[in-house]
C-alpha cells in the first residue's frame, strides 16, 4: 500500500493509493469551479480539466459542512456529470440535529449516508475514518492510515476542552499527525466600522499564531494550508484580498515545530516526504467569463430593490431570534439595502422603512447591496451574507463588535434550522453532549 495525500482547490483534500492511482479513495468539500457567496469568493487555482475527471473517479465525497465553499453545487454536479460509475462519489456527511443537506443531494441523485459521530468506519483496506460534528453544523474529519493520522479541521475552531481530548488522543499514537486547518477571516470578523473607519477585529498574525498553537496542541509533525485559498473579486470585496493570509505571511508568523508544508501539495504516508505545485499568483486577474458575471450582478443590484414580501420575511427571520437581539442588541439594526433603509425594533418585533420607523439611535447599521440582500433573503440563509466580505457592519460607538458575532452565530443557528427558543435549547443540550463525549482512538488497522 503506497497510500498519499493530495489538495486542490480550497478545501479538497483526495486520498489516494499508488496501487490504484487512477481512482481516490476519498475526497472532501470540493469546490473545484466557479465562485460561492454571490460571486465574491474565486479559486486561486481551480483544478486542471485532467484533475477534475480524476477527482470525478472518487469512491467517497465526505462534506464537512453546508457552507457554499464546501458543498459547492456546480462543482459537485459537474463531478457527477464525470462520474465513471454508480459507485464513484458516494457521499458521507456528519450527523446533524437539523440536516437539510442529505436531502438536497439524493434529489440531486448522489448516494448519501450519515457518519455516525464520533466512530470510527472503514472505509478501504488500511483506511478509516471518523466524522466529529460540531456546534453550527460544521465538523472535522480524521482520517486514519497505517502510518499518519490526518486531521481536516477546515473552518472549525474548537474550545479547549476539544484541543485537550484530541491532542491526548494524538499523542498517544505512534503515529505522524498532519493537520489541514483554515487561516484566514471568513466571517464578520474584517467588516466592522466605528466613526466611518474600518477596524480589524483580528490581524493576519492572530490567524497564523492560531493555526500554530493548534498544530502544536495536536503534536502535529506536518501543517497544510487549506480552505483559505479563495480571492476576493467583487468590487465591494476586493478591499478583502489585503486580509488573506496567504502561504508568504504563514511562513512569515509561523510559531510551532510542525513543519509548514506549501499549499496544493501532494504527501507521501509512508515516508512523509511532500512535492508541491508552483505557487499561483497571490491574485490572478479574473478571466473574461468571470469579469462577465461580476458585471452581470453588479447592475442588478443597481437594478433590483426588496419588496414588500421580501421586507415580512426578513422581519420574520429576525423574530424568531427576537428575545436573544433584544438582550444583545435593544436599540435594534438599520439595514442600509441599496437605496432603501429599513430599520428592526426588537421590542417591538417591527421591520419598518425607516421613514416610518420614527427616531432613536440603532446599535449598528448594515450595508448591503439590494440583489445578494434578495437572494439571501429568498434562500434563508441571511449568515452567509457576513462571510461574503462584501457587506459593511457599523457599530454605534457604545456597541462593542463582540455583540455583532453572536448575531450572526444567532442568525446562523436560525439558518440550519434552530431557530426559536425551543430548537435553540435542543441545540445547546445537543452542543453540549458532544463536547463532553469521549474521542475514541482509532481501532488498529487490518492491512
Amino acid at each position: 500500500m503506497g497510500l498519499k495525500l493530495k489538495t486542490l482547490g480550497h478545501a479538497t483534500l483526495a486520498l489516494y493509493d499508488d496501487a490504484e492511482p487512477d481512482r481516490p479513495i476519498l475526497i472532501t468539500d470540493p469546490w473545484l469551479t466557479g465562485s460561492c457567496y454571490w460571486r465574491s469568493w474565486w479559486l486561486q487555482k481551480p483544478p486542471t480539466d485532467a484533475e477534475l475527471a480524476w477527482l470525478a473517479r472518487a469512491r467517497h465525497v465526505y462534506l464537512t459542512h453546508e457552507h457554499p465553499d464546501h458543498l459547492h453545487p456546480p462543482s459537485l454536479r459537474r463531478l457527477k456529470a464525470e462520474a465513471v460509475d454508480d459507485a464513484a462519489l458516494q457521499v458521507i456527511t456528519p450527523d446533524f440535529p437539523k440536516m437539510q443537506m442529505d436531502a438536497y443531494l439524493r434529489e440531486a441523485g448522489f448516494g448519501v449516508t450519515r457518519a455516525p459521530p464520533r466512530r470510527w468506519r472503514e472505509i478501504a483496506p488500511g483506511v478509516q475514518i471518523m466524522s466529529i460534528p460540531v456546534l453550527i453544523n460544521d465538523s472535522i474529519l480524521l482520517i486514519d492510515t497505517p502510518k499518519a493520522l490526518i486531521i481536516d479541521q477546515n473552518d472549525v475552531k474548537p474550545g479547549r476542552r476539544f484541543i485537550q481530548a484530541l491532542g491526548a488522543m494524538t499523542r498517544a499514537l505512534d503515529k505522524q499527525v498532519i493537520l489541514l486547518r483554515s487561516h484566514s477571516p471568513a466571517g464578520p470578523a474584517q467588516s466592522y466600522f466605528k466613526a466611518g473607519a474600518r477596524f480589524e477585529s483580528s490581524t493576519t498574525r492572530d490567524y497564523v499564531m492560531a493555526a500554530s498553537r493548534q498544530a502544536s496542541a495536536f503534536g502535529a509533525g506536518l501543517f497544510v494550508p487549506f480552505a483559505s485559498q479563495a480571492v476576493f473579486r467583487r468590487a465591494d470585496s476586493a478591499w478583502a484580498n489585503d486580509c488573506r493570509v496567504d502561504y508568504r505571511e504563514l511562513r512569515r508568523h509561523w510559531a510551532s515545530d510542525a513543519e509548514l508544508l506549501p499549499p496544493f501539495v501532494t504527501v507521501d504516508l509512508e515516508t512523509f516526504s511532500h512535492e508541491a505545485a508552483e505557487l499561483p499568483p497571490a491574485l490572478p486577474p479574473p478571466s473574461p467569463a468571470a469579469r462577465r458575471r461580476l458585471d452581470e450582478l453588479a447592475a442588478r443590484d443597481e437594478r433590483e430593490r426588496l419588496d414588500e414580501a421580501d421586507v415580512g420575511k426578513l422581519e420574520g427571520m429576525l423574530n424568531e431570534e427576537r428575545m436573544p437581539i433584544l438582550a444583545l442588541l435593544p436599540r435594534g439594526l438599520r439595514f442600509d439595502v441599496g437605496p432603501d433603509r429599513f430599520r428592526y425594533d426588537p421590542k417591538r418585533g417591527r421591520l419598518s422603512r425607516l421613514a416610518e420607523a420614527g427616531p432613536g439611535r440603532s446599535a449598528a447599521r448594515i450595508v448591503a447591496p439590494a440583489a445578494t440582500f434578495r437572494e439571501a433573503i429568498r434562500y434563508g440563509h441571511i449568515a452567509d451574507l457576513f462571510i461574503g466580505m462584501f457587506m459593511e457592519i457599523h457599530l454605534d460607538a457604545d456597541t462593542p463588535h463582540q455583540r455583532l458575532n453572536v448575531f450572526y452565530y444567532l442568525m446562523a443557528l436560525r439558518d440550519y434550522g434552530y431557530g426559536g427558543l425551543w430548537r435553540l435549547l435542543k441545540w445547546g443540550l445537543w452542543s453540549w453532549r458532544g463536547l463532553r463525549a469521549p474521542l475514541p482512538a482509532p481501532p488498529p488497522l487490518a492491512v
